[in-house]
């Protein structure tokens, strides 16, 4: 039993501590949202270009974000990017306590990966003649 790997656990730690740093969000070109989370491990990497929900577990209020710049930095914050909420909103869904589930947002293949390909099938009479 002693040797299981550390699971990250995502629990708010307080209430209110959603904000968007102005300097996150320029350096990240997007909106960003900290928030602080209790006594996480250390994950200092996050998922970029892949949409994911991130549930309540108590209410199962969900919230889409594009982007988790980084999952617990030093154990202590969550950096991502809503994609259609404000800090404000995110402070109202998530209070002290609650524990975050991650979830997969399932809608097709990831940007980068989307390349449509096509092939036209017809006859060209300019080059049948020849």
């Amino acid at each position: 039993a002693g040797d299981e790997e550390p699971s990250l656990v995502l629990q708010v730690n307080r209430n209110n501590t959603a904000f968007a740093p102005p300097f996150h969000s320029k350096n990240n070109g997007k909106y960003t949202v900290r928030m602080e989370l209790k006594n996480a491990i250390t994950v200092n990497t996050g998922t970029r270009d892949l949409p994911l929900y991130l549930v309540n577990s108590r209410s199962n209020e969900q919230i889409l974000v594009s982007d988790v710049f980084v999952w617990a930095w030093n154990g202590g914050h969550i950096f991502f990017s809503p994609v259609d909420k404000t800090a404000d909103d995110i402070n109202k869904i998530f209070l002290a306590g609650d524990i975050i589930r991650v979830e997969l947002h399932d809608e097709g293949k990831r940007q980068r990966f989307n390349k449509g390909l096509s092939h036209v099938h017809g006859v060209d009479k300019e080059n049948t003649e020849k």
